[in-house]
């Protein structure tokens, strides 16, 4: 009720304010998203945790051509009960499944740090090549993260990014600037 009734109306009337007409979903509208329920690594139920399989892309595109879809990361299972789905998840299927060019994951904080305990250490650019080779050091909530942004760009995304939305125009130094601002993960050259 929190990401689909609060959350989920509070962005869409903030685009709204800014004269960006925004329509609210989640993936139970129209079963926008298709789940399988996701067990603890033992296998033992964690309670309506979802994974995505399917994105039905034929809603969003609809939507899109006049309005900003913004979507809560919940859908339902075969059985039509509806579960709660890790956001970053969410937007890498989306992305994957609308074949974005780009990803951008909004956060709180500067983006992947090489020591979570040294905020100098910043990371500005990876290949996913790199990242698998280094995502069993990273622990936390940026390693969900740094999954959904290897998801994407394997699942043809050109580029992820995760940047912090705390900072003033943070995407416009991320996209528009040679030094960026938070990780940008993309495929080997």
């Amino acid at each position: 009720m929190v990401l689909i009734g609060k959350v989920n109306k509070d962005i869409v009337l903030r685009l709204g304010r800014y004269g960006q007409p925004a329509v609210g979903l989640c993936g139970d509208d129209g079963n926008l998203f298709r789940v399988t329920t996701r067990k603890a690594p033992d296998g033992s139920d964690i309670g309506f945790v979802g994974a995505i399989e399917h994105v039905e892309t034929d809603i969003i595109n609809h939507i899109a051509t006049d309005y900003i879809p913004v979507i809560a990361s919940v859908g339902p299972d075969a059985e039509g009960r509806s579960h709660n789905v890790n956001a970053d998840d969410a937007a890498a299927a989306v992305a994957i499944a609308t074949e974005a060019y780009k990803v951008i994951f909004l956060t709180d904080v500067a983006g992947w740090l090489s020591d979570s305990s040294d905020p100098g250490s910043l990371v500005s650019q990876a290949t996913t090549e790199e990242l698998q080779s280094r995502i069993g050091e990273v622990e936390g909530g940026m390693r969900p993260k740094l999954q959904a942004c290897l998801d994407v760009v394997n699942g043809g995304v050109g580029s992820a990014h995760i940047v912090d939305g705390r900072v003033a125009h943070s995407l416009l130094l991320e996209l528009f600037t040679d030094a960026g601002m938070g990780t940008k993960i993309a495929a080997p050259q």
